[in-house]
């Protein structure tokens, strides 16, 4: 057993190094750029506003983003919306992140917020109209922020902004 350790050594020891020489050339290779995901199924549709299912927001999650998201603990923290007042009972601000930006490089601003919140109120397969029911109104008090006014006081408001996915301003009605 002794003898067939020392003559497996050197050849053990030069797989190793030819595997670790392997290893380092392929670290100065360009990362794809393309995303790849593993689930089990596809998501029902690509339309962030169209389907309240786990597996398809899950994969949505990775493209786009709401004004608030939550944390591992489920805790409200900001997202596009870098922070937020509550003057009143009623009415709800919103300052959005400054630099935020959509795949296409064109800054997030107010009015995406106010078209795509009035999107998903709007939006007759829209799987979230009943997540803003209680707004009144959407409105862009100036490029980055924005305004919700309330028909009474409700508290899961934050929670349920952070499904609701803002997208750019003029998207088509129906995303494939």
């Amino acid at each position: 057993v002794a003898e067939r350790g020392r003559r497996a050594g050197p050849g053990w020891r030069a797989g190793w190094l030819l595997l670790a020489l392997a290893a380092l050339a392929g670290c100065n290779r360009p990362r794809p750029a393309t995303m790849r995901l593993a689930v089990h199924a596809g998501p029902l549709s690509l339309d962030p506003h169209l389907s309240n299912e786990i597996l398809t927001l899950s994969l949505l999650s990775n493209v786009y983003e709401g004004l608030t998201t939550l944390d591992p603990e489920l805790r409200v923290v900001p997202a596009l919306a870098s922070r937020w007042e509550n003057p009143d009972d009623l009415t709800w601000r919103f300052h959005l992140r400054p630099g935020a930006r959509f795949h296409d490089g064109r800054e997030v601003e107010a009015e995406d917020v106010v078209s795509s919140l009035e999107r998903v109120r709007g939006h007759p397969r829209s799987d979230f109209a009943s997540y803003l029911v209680e707004v009144d109104r959407v409105r862009a008090l100036d490029r980055l922020a924005v305004e919700l006014h309330l028909r009474r006081p409700f508290a899961g408001l934050l929670n349920k902004l952070a499904f609701l996915a803002v997208l750019p301003r003029g998207s088509p009605p129906e995303i494939v």
